[in-house]
């Protein structure tokens, strides 16, 4: 795995902190089982296709828990 691998694995994995704190086990399972499956992949466009998806993925899991209704409440809304 490249070190650009890992360090998008970490930020993804971060991000689900802004995830209520319910779902968390659910999405970093899904996490790390995406990133290991494709943990042989060598072409460089096949990756950057990937990298891209994976952030907007993890953008659009975000913003449907933020967009959800008001009584959810996410890890750092609950920090404030």
């Amino acid at each position: 795995m490249t070190q650009a691998a890992v360090h998008l694995y970490r930020k993804l994995f971060r991000r689900t902190r802004e995830l209520p704190r319910a779902s968390w086990d659910y999405y970093r399972r899904h996490l790390r089982e995406n990133f290991v499956s494709h943990s042989e992949e060598s072409q460089s466009d096949r990756l950057q296709t990937i990298f891209a998806r994976a952030e907007r993925d993890a953008e659009w899991v975000v913003n449907k828990y933020i967009n959800k209704t008001p009584q959810t409440q996410t890890a750092r809304e609950s920090q404030l």
